[in-house]
Formats: structure tokens, sequence, C-alpha cells
């Protein structure tokens, strides 16, 4: 990367405020203090980075920098600092913390209106650091005077303007409605105020109230508000009764119940109605890891929202806030399974389940089914068994903590969850006993999900229970099972289509097209190969549509072992058309024998 590096000595004003900003600092050994009218804001260490804001957002020094101590640095124009974030990954992460740490001491120091540190004695920060001409170092030049002209926006900087700026027109959008009681609308502004705090959302409030207090309702209202407006997240808050409390639910667009950390009406945030810093970085935090992504870019922006939210908050004791910060925690670790997210979020979902036992059933399932997720998803990303086990357990309790009845969605979900879990399992083992644990898991989730309630639940559960039973049909040589295969991936088509679900589609497609061709070597008819063969070339079609490419490549093989064996029985070759490799540079380590050439 550019630059050039450069000493300064103990006492040296590196710049001053209102200086223009055209360079980066990065510091390789001594220490940087940071003033603002002439007040010490922080100190920077080896590793870190200052006079970045200014670079970013392309704008005179809000803060003076002074040498603590003798002082080595790495100085970069903006080209070399845009090279920088571009090319390294670690630096642009470490760039972001401290941007980050920068705005809020200046935040609190604004806010506050105190002073951080008293001057040392001998210096005099404030007439040292003053912006006037005379002070500015004499190896400084003052930049000539040009025309205004448009800023090109940098990628991260609409992350730490003030909090007066407008964010920009594809950040994500969290609605707050008017809250019953509230009739002067101080508290609804405060909500607002905080949430505006997490910079690149947008936030609306609405003067209607939610016209309900029942859950459910409110949760079919509110999704016609995101949908109507294009926004992310309902924050609807309910003042509690003879209390000085409020509650608030989060209500999110686009549900993926498959997601650890995602939020629905059983979980909800507890704070007083005068609003502590605490409470207040609690709901920041709460709301970043609430928000669902409807972009790649509000995804990135999340990526760097939620974890640097998190980093503010101590832990809640309350019950309730421990079950939100624990999804806030989750959905941080979804961003990054290598961080420690996870393993915190797994600390408080376990703690929430051992304060939370006299509360309804439904919220220890609810806790419990979000701690399989985590587990399940650190499982599968190294085949621990011992992890993906306790995942079993967990969706395993969820399940004992819910009543077909009355609960029949959340029933059938933990089960068709257990299914896919002990599929997983059970391949990793090579135990047909597992296998028929899920069949009977699948089984019992298409017990309640059918063509009419819950269908895209109900053709995963389909293509599920196919796919065991095409395994075992494998490996005990059973026709019968393989038949029934073949008709759960029919089933299951009547509900995926091209259209709609294009790839889970032309997955399905795939699976039934391998349970074909397993009938045509198990029987040696040769209907069996002509629909396996069919089916393979409609998948790859799509597959390859779609730049599935990994896909593409092991249908490619089964097609070809597909017309291959059939030749052998007398097929006419050319029956169907011969499969082209795409991307053939790629394909060598795909579609191997030992890939069974199942999706999911």
């Amino acid at each position: 990367m550019g630059g050039d590096e450069i000493e300064y000595k103990a006492g040296d004003i590196i710049y001053a405020e209102k200086e223009t900003g055209n360079a980066v600092y990065s510091i390789i050994s001594g220490t940087v203090e940071l003033y603002q009218k002439g007040t010490l804001v922080m100190e920077c260490r080896p590793g870190d980075y200052f006079g970045e804001i200014e670079v970013m957002d392309n704008t005179s020094r809000i803060m003076a920098a002074l040498a603590k101590t003798n002082l080595l640095v790495k100085k970069m124009n903006r080209a070399d600092f845009q090279t920088l974030l571009k090319m390294d990954g670690e630096a642009s992460v470490a760039v972001i913390k401290g941007i980050s740490k920068k705005m809020l001491l200046l935040s609190r120091m604004e806010n506050k209106n105190a002073l951080v540190k008293t001057p040392p004695k001998g210096k005099n920060p404030v007439s040292k650091l003053s912006p006037s001409r005379s002070l500015v170092k004499k190896d400084t030049p003052l930049p000539p005077l040009k025309a205004k002209s448009k800023k090109k926006p940098s990628i991260l900087s609409f992350l730490f303007k003030d909090l007066s700026s407008e964010p920009p027109l594809n950040a994500p959008i969290v609605i707050i409605p008017a809250i019953k009681g509230d009739d002067e609308h101080n508290f609804q502004q405060m909500i607002a105020e905080t949430v505006q705090e997490l910079h690149g959302i947008r936030v609306k409030s609405y003067e209607q109230e939610m016209p309900t207090n029942d859950i459910g309702k409110a949760f079919l209202i509110a999704n016609s508000w995101l949908k109507d407006k294009h926004a992310n997240l309902v924050l609807w808050v309910e003042k509690e009764k003879n209390t000085e409390a409020v509650t608030i639910r989060f209500i999110p667009r686009n549900t993926n119940h498959d997601v650890a950390g995602i939020f629905n009406i059983y979980n909800s945030l507890k704070i007083p109605v005068n609003l502590s810093d605490e409470d207040k970085n609690l709901l920041k935090a709460v709301t970043a890891g609430a928000i669902p992504s409807l972009s790649y870019e509000q995804g990135k922006l999340l990526k760097l929202l939620v974890p640097q939210t998190l980093e503010t908050v101590a832990k809640p004791t309350i019950a309730e806030n421990l079950f939100c910060y624990a999804n806030a925690l989750a959905a941080a670790g979804n961003f990054d399974t290598k961080s420690t997210f996870y393993r915190r979020a797994e600390e408080a979902y376990e703690e929430y389940l051992q304060s939370a036992k006299e509360r309804e059933k439904v919220y220890t399932a609810e806790a419990y089914y979000q701690l399989g997720l985590i587990l399940q998803t650190k499982g599968e990303l190294i085949n621990d068994l011992d992890t993906l086990y306790k995942s079993a357990t967990s969706y395993d309790e969820a399940i004992q903590n819910v009543d077909r009845l009355n609960y029949p969605s959340e029933w059938a979900l933990f089960y068709l969850k257990l299914g896919n879990l002990l599929y997983k399992i059970a391949q990793l083992e090579e135990d047909n006993e597992t296998y028929e644990k899920a069949m009977s898991a699948y089984k019992n989730a298409l017990d309640v999900y059918n063509k009419s309630f819950e269908p895209m639940r109900c053709a995963e559960a389909l293509n599920g229970l196919g796919l065991t039973m095409h395994v075992v049909a494998e490996h005990l040589k059973n026709q019968e099972l393989a038949k029934s295969a073949v008709k759960l991936y029919a089933s299951s088509l009547e509900i995926r289509s091209k259209e709609d679900t294009p790839l889970l589609w032309a997955a399905t497609k795939n699976n039934m097209a391998s349970a074909q061709f397993l009938l045509g070597r198990q029987t040696g008819e040769p209907e069996y190969y002509i629909s396996a063969i069919s089916g393979f070339r409609e998948a790859l079609d799509m597959y390859e549509k779609s730049n599935s490419y990994r896909m593409a490549m092991v249908t490619t093989k089964n097609l070809k072992r597909a017309e291959e064996e059939f030749t052998k029985i007398g097929g006419i070759p050319g029956l169907a058309k011969s499969a082209r490799i795409p991307y053939p540079e790629l394909f060598d380590g795909y579609g191997t024998e030992e890939d069974d050439g199942k999706a999911s």
C-alpha cells in the first residue's frame, strides 16, 4: 500500500482543527492525542488510524492531533487510503471500529458538555491547537480557495455523518407508531431520536397508533405497514399500566424463522420511561440486531453496525431483555461465525432459560429453538457430532414445551428443523436408525403442514422426507422406498415452482431424477432412465440460468452417468441432449463418485 513514514517529536501539532483533511495517519509507534475545542477526546496508539473521518467525508478537520510522545506514523493520501480499504479487510474493520469509537466519544462530549480530561500543566491545547492561521504549522500550507463542488460519497462515510444528516435513500427504515397515552408524542420522539443514532438508519414516526392490543393482529397490521412503506422493522411501543415502564416489540419484515436471532412475537424489551444512557444503548443494540436486510448494501451496513452497537451494552438482568440481547448477539454471529458472538449468544440463551422457568412455555420453547439454531450452525461448520447432538436436544426441548393443538406452527417447525438435523447426523454416522428418526420427525411436521397451510414449509418437509427415504432405499436396496421418495419429490414440486422458487425447484427436480436413476439401476427398466435423464436436463438448465455453478457441475456429472448407464442396457444414445460441461476449468473435484448429487 502507498504512503510515507513520518516522524514527529512529543508536543508536535500534526494538524489543527478546521484544516483541510487530506491525509490519513496510521500509528507505527508512539501515542497521539485528539482534541476538540481544547478538550481531550481520546488517545490513539500503535495500530490505530486517525484523520480518517475527514478524508472519508471530505471535510475539514473536526479534531486536532497532537503527538503526546515521539511518534512514527504512516501518512496516506486519499487514493492510498481508498486502496487500503479495498484490499485489506482487517484494516477496514480497524478503521470502522476507530471511527465508531471517535464518533461515540464526540457524541458523549456534546451531550454532557463536559471535559473528558483537564489539559496537562504547562500545555494549553486550547490556544496551542487553535484553528487560527498563525498557529497552523509552517510546513502545512493553507489550501487555495476552490469553487464548491459536489462531494463524492464514500462507501462507508454515510455511517458516520452527523445525526442531523439525512441517511441514504436505500437505508434500512424503522417505523415507530404513535404510543397510546403519549399525547404530545414526547416519548415517541425520544425513541425515534435514540434509534436515529444508529448511523445509516432512517426512522419514520407514525401519527397512527397500533389499533389493537392483540399481538397476532398487531403483527399482521405491522407487516402491511412494512410492505406499504418498503420498510424493514416496526417498533411497537406500549406503555404498561400503573408503571413508569414501556414494552417494545420488534416486528421485522420478511421473517426467515430459520435464522438464529430472528425476532418475533415472543421477544419484547422492557425499559423505563425515563431512559438512561444504558437503556438507550440496549435499545439501539437490540434494534440493530432486529433489522433484517432487504438488499446487499443493507447487509453490509448491518454487518458493521450490529457488532459495534453490542460492544457498548452490558448483559441485561431482566429476563425479557436478556432474550432480546441474546437474539442481537446471534444476529451478529450470523455475520461472522468465527467471532465470539455465537458463544455469547449461547450463554445468554442458557441464562434466560434458567431465569424464565415460570414464564409461558412457548417462550421457553422459542429460546430452546434459537439455541438449537446456533448449535446447528456451529456444528455443521466443522461437522462436529457432539454439537449437532446438543442442537437436537435443544429442538427436542422446544418440542416438549409446545403442543400441536395450541401452537401448530411452532410445533411443526421444530419437528421440521429436527428432521433436517437428524438427516445431517445420519449422513455423518451412516446410521439407518437415525435416518428413521429423521423420517418420523418429517412425518410429524407433515401432520400440520399442507398445500394450504404453510405450503413452502410443506414442500421442504416433503423434500426432506423424500431425501431420507431415498438414502435408506439406496443403503437397503429397497425399491418400494425409492418409489415412495419419487412420489414425495413430485408432491414437493407441486408447490415449488420454476417461477417463484427456481433453485428450490431445481434441487427437488435433481433429487427426483437421482431417485429415478436409482430405480433404473435397481430394476433395469428404461422408463426410469428416461425420466432421470429428462429431470437432470431440466435441473441443469435452471442451474445454468441461475448461475448456480457448483450444482450445475454436479448435475452435469449425474446426467452423463445416467446417459452412460442407459446406453449400457441398450438405450438410444442421444435420447437426451449430450450434457455440456459448464466452466470446465472449475469442474475438477465436483460431482465425483463420492458426491451423492442430492440437494436440499
